[in-house]
């Protein structure tokens, strides 16, 4: 397991240093040519939707929204890309414009445009305390069941953040914040993308099963979906307010990062290690989500007039394309091979609290987001 993650690091940093070495407009030529796959794959997921079977929309009738179609053709690229070396060598060199974290964040912000401050304030209050609820429930209950079986303090926390707050987010800060081991946060990482996908496509499914109205299922989706990209993908999957819903409530939650980070670093030197260096309260600035503010100032601008109705509509279609470009690179981001280098335990205990998330947040949710 351990030789597994020590020779994908040295993978890493080889591909780090070759990057380094090669000249911008060679860096620039391999930008646009996956640029160019990603946008046919968007656009080929957005046709196929729109197209029929059995005199039926794939999208909207067989309920193969594009989100869906999009997301499966980037894991089709990936698993085609991960058969041999050189293609999976050529991938790395393309990977760059598969950015999947900056894509959603461009598409936050312009979604801020579409919510009114009332909207963003009867939604921001009720994620930020069930994000409080949740949090601390998730939390306790994913440490309890790390050190039940005995796995590492450091990774336990590292864990628990991962399935408690925002996923891939929290495991970097919470990486950083205590000084953790590189394996522990790549195990994190691909546990998160293990989860990401069935929960994404099987989430709303349940969510419809059980006849849960727009908000009462974004909400849920918000406060389960370990990444920001997949919540907005499971949000637009269930339908446009589902979406504003789960991205608020999603937003609300990453808002605790820095706290978190902050806090786990002063336990940690105070505490664990009584190393006496001094933590920083700068750290819950430098670990807040910043493009939440630019979604707020978005979102205040159109309220008040200042944005008129072409303009929203205008910025509605940039972020519906974005959105696909996201969705495309959250499926070639996620390399299926990669997963047989997570451990049982940590595979457990990952599976144990993921699911008590879900029935937790499940009903606090409901409490909260189920008149609306």
């Amino acid at each position: 397991m351990e030789a597994g993650v020590n020779m994908a690091d040295e993978n890493t940093e080889n591909q780090i240093n070759e990057s380094n070495e090669t000249p911008f407009i060679t860096k620039a030529v391999y930008f646009l040519i996956g640029f160019a796959i990603l946008v046919i794959l968007a656009v080929l997921s957005v046709y196929i939707s729109q197209n029929k079977i059995a005199n039926v929309e794939i999208g909207k009738g067989w309920g193969f929204e594009y989100v869906v179609i999009a997301i499966l053709l980037g894991l089709v690229l990936r698993s085609i890309v991960d058969i041999s070396r050189p293609l999976s060598d050529g991938f790395e060199k393309i990977k760059p414009a598969f950015s999947t974290e900056i894509l959603i964040k461009i598409g936050l912000v312009l979604l801020g445009a579409e919510i009114s401050i009332g909207t963003l304030w009867a939604y921001g209050v009720r994620g930020l305390a069930q994000a409080l609820v949740v949090v601390l429930a998730v939390y306790y209950v994913s440490l309890r069941v790390a050190g039940k079986l005995g796995i590492d303090r450091k990774f336990a926390h590292m864990l628990s953040t991962a399935v408690s707050i925002c996923g891939v987010s929290a495991a970097i800060a919470t990486f950083g914040a205590i000084k953790g081991e590189k394996k522990h946060l790549n195990m994190t990482l691909l546990l998160i993308a293990v989860f990401v996908i069935p929960m994404f496509l099987g989430m709303p499914l349940l969510a419809k099963a059980i006849g849960m109205n727009q908000a009462w299922a974004g909400a849920w989706f918000g406060g389960t979906i370990d990444t920001t990209a997949a919540v907005v993908g499971a949000g637009a999957f269930y339908g446009d307010e589902a979406m504003k819903a789960a991205s608020v409530v999603k937003m609300s939650q990453n808002v605790l990062i820095g706290f978190v980070a902050f806090l786990l670093a002063f336990y940690f030197t105070t505490v664990v290690e009584k190393s006496g260096e001094k933590v920083s309260t700068r750290q819950i600035w430098d670990r807040f989500p910043k493009f939440i503010l630019g979604f707020a100032a978005v979102t205040v601008i159109a309220s008040l007039g200042y944005l008129s109705t072409g303009a929203v509509d205008t910025t509605k279609i940039i972020r519906s394309w974005i959105f696909a470009f996201a969705f495309v690179s959250i499926g070639a981001e996620t390399s299926i091979r990669e997963f047989s280098k997570i451990g049982r335990a940590p595979f457990i205990a990952f599976t144990v609290a993921q699911t008590f998330n879900i029935i937790w947040t499940l009903v606090i949710s409901y409490i909260l987001f189920s008149a609306l």
